[in-house]
């Protein structure tokens, strides 16, 4: 009995451990200094400000959630709206003049859920 009830524990507890790795992170949004989401990643849900990684983001993951970048601080300038993960922001040009893409020019996001884009 007592050897039934340790393995029913353990199966529940491994069943919890698996639920909990496949959610999606707390973050809304993983920015990388390099291309390929190698660097140390800057996450968070709503940044006005960037900091030190300000103009230097090369990859983003959204994890399906709809974020606005911008260009410059403050949410403000010119952005673009994007769900899908850019493992090269250099592929993506939304929004900018020709010749620029979006690589090493990022400087905010939000996420707010009331927003409609």
């Amino acid at each position: 009995m007592m050897r039934t009830a340790l393995k029913l524990a353990s199966t529940a507890l491994a069943g919890l451990a698996l639920a909990g790795s496949l959610a999606a992170p707390a973050q809304a949004v993983s920015a990388y200094p390099h291309m390929n989401y190698s660097g140390n990643p800057l996450g968070g849900t709503d940044r006005s400000n960037v900091g030190t990684m300000n103009d230097q983001i090369s990859s983003i993951r959204t994890y399906g959630s709809y974020v606005k970048f911008w260009e410059d601080n403050g949410y403000s300038d010119r952005n673009f709206i994007t769900r899908m993960d850019w493992n090269d922001l250099r592929d993506t040009a939304t929004n900018l003049h020709w010749g620029e893409t979006w690589n090493d020019r990022i400087s905010s996001w939000d996420t707010s859920p009331y927003r409609t884009y």
